[in-house]
């Protein structure tokens, strides 16, 4: 004898039937009536998304300002440490002989 138990669908909330011994879904029910949208919550989360969006593109502008910056300044100092240290010749094997 096949036993059989009932689940929810997670994403639609329709009804499925598994078959736990072969482990198949033998039946899906129907899904879920659709929950009722109220248009004046959607348009606020909306606009609260949007303005989300806004300040992670206004932070990521303002990193790329403050790296553009921080850049210049390491720049600056490696072509003063180049100008007070003379360059030396790397050691070779051959030179150790």
């Amino acid at each position: 004898m096949a036993r059989r138990i009932t689940i929810q669908c997670p994403e639609c909330g329709a009804a499925i039937e598994v078959d736990v011994e072969q482990g198949t879904a033998a039946h899906a029910g129907q899904r879920a009536a659709a929950k009722d949208i109220d248009l004046s919550q959607a348009s606020d989360w909306l606009r609260g998304e949007a303005n989300r969006r806004d300040q992670n593109f206004e932070r990521a502008r303002q990193a790329e300002r403050d790296k553009a910056a921080r850049l210049g300044r390491k720049f600056e100092e490696g072509l003063r440490q180049a100008k007070e240290q003379p360059p030396t010749r790397p050691l070779r094997d051959l030179d150790l002989d």
